[in-house]
């Protein structure tokens, strides 16, 4: 078994990963994924790591990201590696209880709510990207990125709101921007038919992908030549 194959072996991790990110939109806490998986992908774990989180920075790094709580490092959970470059607010997501975020009859995305609900830093201003994949970024003043929306201080009301007062914040910010918030729900992925395969981490075209931020990606462009020469380069 070549080194790739040994990396990528225990795929129950990944699955257990993903399905919790599809229902939940937050990391999958590695106390709860621990006790998900099957015995003998925790043998293999044990057999080659000292503990779950070394064990998915080392040998599982194509599929899955090992987030961590940046004050209370007790807390670690993981996410699939294809959402770990996007922003994210990973403390306040490893925090809340695995919930909807949800107003009367409505769930927002995840980025979005958290653009609203995470406190400002007193030297940023917040701006919204006007493009997908939905994200949010604090900058300098006077420093706004391309095609993105200001979120202006007075619609984040801090460390002490309710979820109610959020959502009143964000219905405020829709319509004072005359935004259509359907643009800003969540909605599930549909689920992955068996034939279909996720974008390969074992060449040189995926390594360079999970290698990139969101930023860095936007900037990227190539000729499809290239992009399957990379794709048949195993790395």
């Amino acid at each position: 078994m070549d080194s790739g194959e040994e990396e990528e072996s225990p795929s129950s991790i990944a699955e257990c990963v993903q399905k919790h990110w599809n229902q939940h939109r937050r990391p999958m806490l590695l106390s709860a994924l621990g006790t998900s998986v099957d015995q003998q992908t925790m043998r293999e774990v044990k057999n080659h790591a000292r503990n779950l989180a070394t064990y998915i920075r080392t040998r599982l790094s194509g599929s899955v990201s090992v987030v961590q709580h940046s004050t209370n490092p007790t807390i670690i959970g993981a996410v699939p590696s294809s959402e770990a470059h996007f922003t994210q607010d990973w403390d306040y997501l490893l925090a809340r209880p695995d919930r909807d975020i949800d107003t009367p009859g409505k769930r927002f995305n995840r980025a979005f709510w958290t653009a609203f609900r995470k406190p400002l830093p007193d030297t940023s201003t917040r701006y919204l990207s006007s493009d997908d994949p939905i994200r949010f970024a604090d900058v300098p003043p006077g420093s706004a990125p391309p095609r993105s929306l200001e979120i202006p201080r007075a619609y984040i009301p801090g460390d002490e709101a309710t979820d109610s007062d959020v959502a009143e914040r964000i219905a405020e910010w829709l319509r004072d921007n005359d935004l259509d918030e359907t643009r800003y729900l969540y909605l599930p992925r549909p689920p992955q038919h068996r034939s279909e395969r996720p974008l390969p981490t074992e060449d040189l075209l995926g390594r360079l992908i999970t290698a990139l931020d969101a930023d860095e990606l936007d900037k990227v462009t190539m000729p499809i030549a290239l992009v399957a020469k990379l794709r048949r380069t195993p790395v």
